[in-house]
């Protein structure tokens, strides 16, 4: 399977002819039949940027086409910008997949692993990370696995969530009592995930499903709603807090179900780490279906129990983490 970047909507090498001046400053007839189509918009931009940007030597003159995200949020000019030499998309920040007709993934456009690293780092040398991922500059300068505390349970975690870390992928499920560090080992997960140029997130189960659910109100809300599930969904590193106090409605488990199972079956396919966390002793209180795939036997060395004193009543006078 190899990626390409030189069709429009599907059409091989009918790229439009370069242009230069003014005729490249006029919406042609080509361009504005694909003004309605957000994908289609995209891969205008990649081919135009592409061909015309050593023969320009000027900044792009679209930048609401060479700069629309697969989310469509605001962003700042070139934020997906990519090494010149990448080979995964070339410089452009996306790239698209040769597959057959009846693939799923015919005709989507993806952001460049390389170009989504570069803008993390970017955005966390700007202080600007995007607020869902619950890291604050401070946490996200000082967090890491030195400070967790040694000879405690939860120091034995942390050796088994830093494997999951460095291999890219694993579930896993941090239980015990309260105080036991299972929220700093969370945070540090996430911490270094994105020190190490990945999207991460640490967040309460129900900040995640207050945040999908905003999708209500916006006015298109079917695509706002599938734009942020898949935010959550498609994290390298999702860690997923307090999963023992969600007061559970109809909707909320539908949200829950999808997903927890799309984060199950990137686990499973080694694309990606799910670390939960519940003041639980057991899996017993967990959904059938989730306690069904933490117990995977492929899995199951993620299942973590935690048992001690409350490790808040030693914390140091003035620590901050």
């Amino acid at each position: 399977m190899t990626c390409s970047t030189s069709a429009v909507c599907g059409r091989s090498g009918s790229a439009p002819t370069p242009r230069s001046g003014k005729a490249w400053r006029k919406n042609t007839a080509s361009e504005a039949a694909f003004a309605w189509q957000p994908t289609a918009k995209i891969m205008l931009a990649i081919t135009l940027e592409r061909r015309h940007r050593k023969a320009l030597k000027t900044e792009p003159l679209h930048p609401e086409l060479t700069t629309l995200s697969l989310l469509a949020r605001p962003s700042p000019p070139a934020a997906f910008a990519c090494e010149p030499d990448c080979p995964t998309c070339g410089g452009v920040g996306y790239y698209r997949l040769n597959v057959p007709l009846d693939d799923p993934r015919f005709g989507k456009v993806y952001v460049c692993p390389t170009a989504k690293r570069l803008n993390l780092q970017r955005r966390k040398e700007q202080g600007s990370l995007d607020s869902r991922c619950g890291i604050t500059p401070e946490e996200l300068q000082n967090l890491g696995w030195t400070l967790v505390k040694k000879g405690t349970q939860a120091e034995r975690a942390a050796q088994r969530l830093q494997t999951f870390c460095q291999r890219g992928y694993g579930m896993a499920v941090l239980l015990g009592s309260y105080g036991q560090g299972k929220t700093l080992l969370l945070k540090i997960a996430a911490v270094t995930a994105l020190n190490e140029g990945k999207l991460a997130a640490y967040a309460n189960l129900s900040e995640v499903l207050d945040d999908i659910r905003m999708a209500y109100d916006s006015p298109d809300a079917m695509h706002s709603l599938v734009e942020r599930s898949e935010w959550w969904s498609q994290l390298d590193v999702l860690c997923l807090d307090e999963m023992d106090k969600l007061n559970v409605t109809a909707w909320a488990q539908e949200r829950l179900f999808r997903l927890l199972d799309m984060r199950y079956t990137l686990a499973i396919r080694q694309q990606a780490v799910t670390v939960l966390a519940a003041n639980f002793t057991s899996l017993e209180p967990f959904p059938g279906y989730l306690r069904s795939r933490l117990e995977d036997n492929r899995l199951r060395e993620g299942i973590l129990l935690l048992r001690g004193e409350d490790l808040r009543k030693r914390v140091e006078i003035g620590r901050r983490f």
